[in-house]
């Protein structure tokens, strides 16, 4: 008689190749570049999977060699690299190019890869690229007609790269190619030549599709030829930066009329030397950025030119800081329709009382500016993030609006004490280490922990807090969100037994 077979043994665990195959794609994307590069090495359906098209090479951030290791090596590496990425191409939707130390142009290498053959045929199906960076000190010409073969593509930023737009060789050999299909378009740093005959004879150089810009530090002395009247989406819902050049009003004067549907405007360090009064036609515009916006030389301190700001009824944010103003403009201090404001390093001693403090949710100002405001903080009934900046004795010039004795930080302690929704205090510390503050402002910072525990107190992070459209589009939310809460606290009142009918 057989032998009973005994109970069977328990099912081996599953190893990490027997998972799915996009169970294990979706591991690999937790790894960094060269992590998922090694990958390839594990095994053969590793290797398979690492070969081709897949969602491991979707985002890609990659450093080209440096010519300091020497030109040949160099470029031995970057025509590795071409082999290497060709066949992944189809999947690659951000691409992230840092080339600064090289002499050898990686335009004609992404020309090339664009192109899909030595012939010029594109790729098919079409590559489903859509944000392409390029940092590079060299020189790129700008032709939609490469772009242009990228259907998916919504983003071009050039960082720190000498970007040459059209001229006459160029119209000529690209007439007529489709413009590619961007939404948003960065030349930050670097250059941008726009020749002026060509920009001409081909306009416009950029597609209407566009609802960002930024040419930001890039030695502009003017806006390009008609550059702004062919965005249409960029004045009805998107924004126009330009700050860190070196702007003449006259062209600003003949660019911004066509724009009277802009929301979004940086003019931030752009050495202006007259207040450009055609801001005044902006009356959609809802983001105004004037930090630092004038020369040395310019007469920024005449406040009947802020009268150009009357009209902006939907200005929601404005930075007027670092403009030497005396005082803070009747013009600013007449909007109550303004969400936030940033006024530091002007020469006005305090803030004014004023219908500005009534909307403000946001407030940027010195020191020396708060401990002398109390009265005009506590006004500010909506305000809920006040930023302080420049508490540190060992910065030069030494203020002397902060030399005040340590009794002095009651009263700003006290308003802020009294203040309904104030939730955020930070201060404006840029450098990390032991600060020895002004008697008034340690008393301040001390007694505020004490007298306001329900403030949460931090270091700015960063060197911006500036508002763009997604933080306007938040604060717009919160607005809306109490508004609705508001409503409904009032039909509860109503409908409670004994209220008023």
């Amino acid at each position: 008689m057989a032998a009973a077979a005994g109970p069977a043994g328990p099912e081996p665990a599953p190893e990490l190749l027997d998972l799915p195959e996009d169970v294990l794609l979706r591991i690999g994307l937790q790894l960094a570049l060269r992590e998922r590069l090694a990958l390839a090495g594990v095994c053969c359906k590793l290797r398979r999977l690492c070969a081709g098209p897949s969602e491991l090479w979707r985002s890609l951030r990659v450093t080209l060699p440096a010519e300091e290791e020497g030109e040949e090596d160099a470029l031995q590496q970057l025509v590795r690299f071409r082999r290497w990425l060709r066949p992944r191409l189809p999947a690659v939707e951000h691409l992230y190019l840092y080339a600064m130390g090289m002499r050898i142009a990686p335009v004609a290498l992404i020309d090339e890869l664009l192109a899909g053959s030595s012939a010029g045929m594109a790729h098919h199906p079409p590559l489903p690229l859509a944000h392409l960076t390029l940092i590079w000190h060299g020189p790129v010409n700008y032709l939609p007609s490469v772009l242009a073969r990228l259907p998916a593509l919504r983003a071009l930023t050039f960082y720190d790269t000498r970007v040459r737009v059209a001229g006459p060789l160029l119209v000529a050999e690209h007439a007529g190619e489709p413009l590619p299909p961007l939404t948003d378009f960065t030349v930050d740093g670097g250059n941008l030549n726009c020749d002026e005959q060509g920009a001409r004879a081909w306009l416009p150089w950029l597609p209407p599709t566009v609802t960002a810009l930024k040419l930001s530090e890039c030695n502009l002395r003017d806006l390009p030829n008609g550059l702004l009247r062919g965005l249409p989406r960029l004045r009805r819902q998107g924004g126009g930066q330009v700050q860190r050049n070196q702007l003449m009003v006259i062209p600003l004067t003949s660019a911004l009329p066509s724009c009277t549907d802009l929301e979004l405007l940086n003019m931030s360090f752009c050495g202006l030397r007259t207040f450009p009064s055609v801001v005044s036609v902006l009356t959609n515009l809802k983001i105004l950025y004037l930090h630092g916006a004038f020369s040395s030389r310019a007469a920024a301190s005449e406040m009947a030119d802020w009268d150009a700001l009357r009209p902006l009824t939907s200005l929601r944010f404005l930075a007027i800081s670092g403009n030497r103003l005396p005082a803070l403009p009747p013009a600013v201090a007449q909007m109550t329709h303004l969400h936030a404001l940033h006024c530091e390093q002007n020469s006005f001693a305090a803030l004014p009382l004023g219908p500005y403090l009534s909307g403000l949710r946001e407030l940027l100002l010195g020191w020396h500016m708060a401990l002398a405001s109390p009265a005009a903080l506590q006004a500010a009934t909506r305000l809920s993030r006040l930023v302080l900046w420049r508490t540190a004795l060992q910065e030069e010039p030494r203020d002397p609006g902060i030399d005040l004795p340590a009794e002095a930080g009651e009263a700003l302690v006290e308003a802020l004490a009294a203040m309904p929704v104030l939730r955020r205090v930070d201060d404006d510390m840029k450098r990390p280490g032991a600060y020895l503050l002004h008697p008034a402002v340690a008393q301040a910072m001390w007694r505020m922990g004490q007298r306001c525990p329900h403030l949460q107190l931090g270091v700015l992070q960063g060197s911006s807090i500036g508002w763009g459209m997604a933080r306007l589009q938040e604060a717009e939310r919160e607005e809306a969100e109490q508004q609705q809460q508001q409503q409904q606290g009032q039909m509860q009142q109503q409908g409670q037994p004994g209220a008023a009918p």
